[in-house]
């Protein structure tokens, strides 16, 4: 949701670190 593009790890976690969080 926030920082979508920016710090995709904020609320995606070690599991999904990627430049973009497309399933955020």
């Amino acid at each position: 949701m926030a920082g979508h593009g920016t710090q995709p790890l904020r609320f995606a976690g070690p599991h999904l670190q990627v430049p973009h969080a497309p399933l955020d």
